[in-house]
């Protein structure tokens, strides 16, 4: 066989060669072009969620001025690339969070030209004030995507700068109308990773505290700051509130412009118009470590003018100490003397700043003081004499220093013929003007004080002057709703027996609608101030007078809005000027308005669920002292009926009486139940008594006749304050939010459900609490079988138990100590269903010392359109004014959501407005979407018509893991009027089909795949 010249093989060699080579450009391609591609959308996608989170924690720092809490807030630095099994991927990106000049004194923001009144002004006297601040910075190390920008955190706005601009992620809270808010940063924090951080945010100085200011009369009141934006970017941020004009009644700062550099930052001043009374509020975040505690800086006097006293009489100064931010500081001891050869004395001549930075001192005289004007000095440096009371040395005492106050007090002799006596504090009681036949505000909130004093000197007095100062100075208006003249009718009203004075103010604010006012806090002279007043009040010897001030109210100046003030258990220092025989007297008084005099302030009987042996805790609050072995009988003989089984205290038991001893008078007799409560020692006003009961039984829904009363009585006074609870699925105060049960799938067995719920916002669940879960509605054989059902705590702590398991069906759940914010999830596995013949069921939830929650879930097949399932958890959110609930991708392509319609009918408010939050949120997916506005909500609120809502950013939901579900949130709805926006209350939502008269309709807008569409109707 001849073999020469035979080639058959060498084309298949070729042909191997080639298309290995093809293949090694295929990947050589996919490894250039697709991975990175893929990478540096990972890369985008991250750093999107960082700009979310750098926003959170922006909100936990400013939301500290005016009294927040502690915030902790995760930060997720860097990212990771999903595994590959051919290609290669660079290391995982990082990013760094820190801190910038937040511990470097030349970094600070400066108040200068703000000259405050009174003691307050040795302080705030013009002179720049220097507070060191920083910045906070996210820099991300990204291996693809290059054009990320650096984020900051400053001056109450978090921004994104990128190489050639600054783009503002949050507007600012620096300036609202005639309130400045100053937020300084201090610490020191450095964290570099690729995983995720946690930041807590510790309020170091805050309060509720505000502070009066204006210029000193020459130059205007300004703030300059440190910051990366230029001059032009920060008048854009305080677009709403500039106006060099001077012709927008609402706006104040008159100029921003830049004044000087330090390193990359610009020294930018903002200018405030002059002659205009600011509101200061300020306070000090600590990030991280090398955080530093603020110190007294100034002491002030919280009553008002001087005093004149008898001899062998006495009166009371209130001071506050305050740190450089204006607020309170715990602790302080404060030195009292009197500056004068025969001095007076007083009950302590050294005492300690409560919690509120607040101290009082009572002046006494007696027969060998002189009768002169006494100089009373007060100080928190360092003693101010050997004995303060018997060798003062003071003709060094500095009046102007700070940390020094002086008072003046006017002795008058016994023996010039001035009369004995004073004028005493008989009862403070809160109420609403249509408790006392006035003209009423349209609601019943207790905003009204009626103060009640007697006259005990032998002769006539005249009250000329009323001085009224909040301790909580957010309480910052009085103001009526009447054109009339009398009790209630007018701010000042005091009902003489010779003769009455009244002063009533005009309108002051735009917030106040129809009501006339008056800004707090003020001295009020009886017979000048006013838009109408009549002549000084008259009081005749021996005679008990009221002074009716009405009502209390907080006024946002941003807003323009007022709100109407519980003044029950608020404190108030009230200052009398009184004359007797032409010599005037001044005396201040603490108050704490009760809402009936030796009676009680609250009373409460918390609601049960049905079908449960659960526990049930009875408050009460005495509006003056109980005193110890002083019984207060309950009343439980409405709810106790055995047949048909309503409530059974037959077998229940006294698990605890706080501050006492509490006993059953009698237990198991229908016509009779009750519980005899005795302190052990005074009970002081204001102070809550808790009576915990267990093994209280409840009966089925259908045998309640709801609802019972309970009645408190006290053994001293006689007097009965009644309060009713329900037994019910969800009534009152349960103090339970975000409350949701999954659905189920009908015919369907072993299935696996979900109970969610969470402490109200502000509350706690502590540890040994219970929450008791009544499923009875459910269970049946065309229904829900929870027989062969397992329960455990899917997340939250705690732990679970069926209490009943057979024809009803109750969980009790014991918490270990959940907070605000923790989400208690109770997962039922083994749970089947039937049809669902009677679904959809109610779910009722009860704390112990809380009311009950209610919320329903369905037995329905799945509901799944293009390709995104409804997963349930339908809920109207804490406000109940929002619609909230999960949904998940079950395609196999990622899902695009772009835009929402919501349309809203039959009555439900037709706006969609959250100050602060997003009105559209859609969460927890592989990239979160929102709409957010801002601004008034006549013009910026979203409408519920069912036109096109474009999100700010489009929401991703992957095909497998966490990423492929989210929850959808949408609110607040409700109706926008000026600056103000009143939500809609849902009672309740229920998952509706198109052919139901529903409600609510929400149009969920997906890229390439088509709508989906869910009705809801209200329960």
């Amino acid at each position: 066989m001849d073999l020469v010249g035979d080639r058959r093989a060498q084309s298949v060699q070729v042909g191997a060669v080639l298309l290995f080579a093809v293949l090694v450009v295929a990947f050589s391609s996919y490894q250039a072009f697709v991975v990175p591609q893929q990478n540096e959308e990972i890369e985008f996608n991250h750093n999107q969620r960082v700009h979310t989170q750098m926003q959170d924690l922006r909100n936990a720092i400013v939301s500290q001025v005016g009294g927040g809490s502690s915030a902790s807030v995760s930060v997720t630095l860097g990212t990771n690339y999903p595994s590959r099994a051919v290609a290669v991927n660079p290391g995982p990106p990082s990013g760094s969070l820190r801190t910038n000049g937040t511990v470097d004194a030349s970094k600070d923001l400066t108040l200068s030209n703000a000259v405050a009144s009174g003691e307050t002004g040795d302080l705030w006297d013009g002179s720049p004030r220097r507070y060191n601040t920083g910045t906070l910075v996210y820099e991300p190390n990204y291996n693809l995507y290059g054009s990320a920008p650096t984020t900051y955190y400053e001056h109450s706005v978090a921004y994104n700068q990128f190489r050639s601009d600054a783009l503002p992620l949050s507007g600012q809270t620096l300036v609202e109308g005639r309130r400045i808010s100053l937020v300084a940063l201090n610490g020191s924090l450095g964290r570099s990773s690729s995983g995720t951080t946690t930041v807590d945010v510790e309020p170091v100085s805050q309060s509720t505290r505000t502070v009066t200011v204006t210029d000193d009369g020459t130059n205007p009141v300004s703030v300059s700051l440190l910051t990366r934006l230029s001059p032009t970017q920060v008048q854009g941020l305080l677009d709403e509130e500039y106006d060099p004009g001077g012709t927008d009644p609402d706006a104040y700062v008159t100029s921003v412009s830049k004044t000087g550099e330090n390193g990359p930052f610009n020294n930018v001043t903002i200018a405030f118009e002059s002659g205009v009374d600011y509101r200061l509020q300020m306070a000090k975040v600590g990030v991280g470590s090398r955080v530093t505690d603020e110190d007294d800086a100034y002491v002030t006097v919280v009553d008002s003018g001087d005093a004149t006293v008898t001899q062998s009489g006495e009166t009371e100064i209130v001071l506050e100490v305050r740190d450089a931010y204006n607020n309170p500081v715990e602790g302080v001891t404060v030195e009292a003397s009197d500056n004068s050869s025969s001095p007076g004395s007083f009950a302590d001549t050294t005492r300690s700043t409560d919690q509120d930075g607040r101290v009082t001192f009572t002046y006494n005289t007696d027969g060998s003081t002189a009768t002169t004007p006494h100089q009373l000095n007060f100080t928190t440096t360092e003693a101010i004499t050997g004995d303060a009371a018997v060798t003062p040395n003071l003709g060094s005492f500095d009046a102007g220093d700070p940390k020094n106050v002086t008072r003046t007090v006017t002795v008058e002799s016994e023996s010039t013929g001035l009369p004995a006596g004073s004028v005493s504090l008989v009862s403070a009681l809160a109420k609403d003007d249509d408790d006392a036949d006035g003209d009423g505000d349209a609601n019943t909130v207790p905003g009204g004080v009626d103060l009640s004093f007697q006259n005990t000197y032998n002769k006539e007095i005249t009250v000329t002057d009323i001085d009224i100062r909040p301790a909580d100075t957010t309480i910052d208006a009085l103001a009526d709703e009447s054109a009339g003249i009398g009790p209630t009718d007018n701010e000042y009203y005091v009902d003489g027996d010779v003769q009455d004075a009244y002063v009533d103010f005009s309108q002051f604010s735009s917030g106040f609608s129809g009501r006339d006012g008056v800004s707090l806090p003020r001295e009020t002279d009886l017979d000048i101030d006013g838009r109408i007043n009549a002549d000084n009040a008259r009081v005749s010897a021996g005679t008990t007078f009221t002074a009716y001030l009405y009502e209390f109210y907080r006024y946002d100046e941003g807003s323009g809005t007022a709100s109407n003030v519980d003044m029950r258990g608020e404190q108030l220092l009230v200052s009398l000027t009184y004359t007797v025989d032409s010599v005037v007297y001044e005396r201040t008084y603490t108050v704490s308005p009760a809402d009936t005099s030796g009676s009680f302030s609250s009373t409460r009987a918390t609601g049960l669920v049905p079908n449960a042996k659960q526990e049930q805790t009875l408050t009460f609050t005495p509006s003056t002292t109980l005193p110890a072995g002083t019984t207060v009988t309950i009343n439980l003989d409405d709810p106790q009926t055995v047949s048909p089984l309503q409530v059974d205290y037959g077998s229940a038991s006294i698990a605890s009486a706080g501050g006492g001893s509490a006993t059953w008078v009698s237990q198991s007799d229908d016509d009779r139940t009750r519980i005899e409560y005795t302190p052990s020692s005074d009970v002081a006003a204001g102070t809550q008594v808790s009576i915990r009961l267990t093994d209280v039984i409840a009966g089925d829904q259908s045998d309640q006749s709801n609802p019972y009363s309970v009645p408190f009585t006290r053994a001293d006074t006689g007097n009965t304050v009644t309060d009713d609870f329900s037994v019910t699925r969800g009534a009152g105060t349960s103090a339970l939010d975000s409350v949701s049960v999954d659905d189920l799938d009908p015919n369907t067995g072993s299935q696996t459900q979900q109970i969610s719920f969470s402490p109200t916002s502000g509350t706690t669940l502590p540890n040994g609490e219970t929450v008791y879960v009544d499923l009875s509605n459910a269970q049946g054989a065309d229904d829900v079988n929870y027989g062969s059902a397992s329960a455990t705590v899917a997340g939250g702590g705690g732990s679970v138990q069926f209490l009943e398991q057979g024809s009803d069906v109750v969980l009790q759940y014991t918490s270990d100590g959940a907070t605000d914010g923790d989400i208690i999830t109770l997962e039922l596995t083994g749970v089947s269903t039937g049809s669902g013949a009677n679904s959809p069921y109610t779910v009722g939830l009860s704390r112990s010392d809380a009311d009950t929650a209610g919320t329903t879930f369905a037995v329905s097949s799945p509901s799944v359109q293009n390709g995104i399932r409804y997963e349930g958890g339908l809920t109207t959110t804490g406000s109940n004014s929002a619609v909230q609930f999960e949904i998940s991708n079950s395609d196999s392509n990622f899902a695009r959501i772009q835009a929402v319609s919501i349309t809203a009918r039959n009555g439900v408010s037709g706006e969609i407005y959250n100050d602060g939050p997003r009105e559209i949120d859609i969460s927890g997916g592989d990239s979160d979407g929102y709409r957010d506005v801002d601004g008034n909500p006549t013009s910026r609120a979203l409408s519920a018509d069912g036109s096109r809502i474009d999100l700010d950013q489009n929401a991703v939901l992957s095909t497998t893991g966490g990423g492929s579900s989210a929850v959808v949130f949408v609110g607040q709805f409700g109706t926008a009027s000026g600056n103000t926006f009143t939500q809609y209350d849902f009672t309740g939502l229920t998952k509706v089909t198109s052919s139901d008269n529903w409600d609510v309709r929400v149009t969920i807008e997906l890229q390439n795949r088509g709508d989906v569409v869910y009705y809801f109707q209200e329960t």
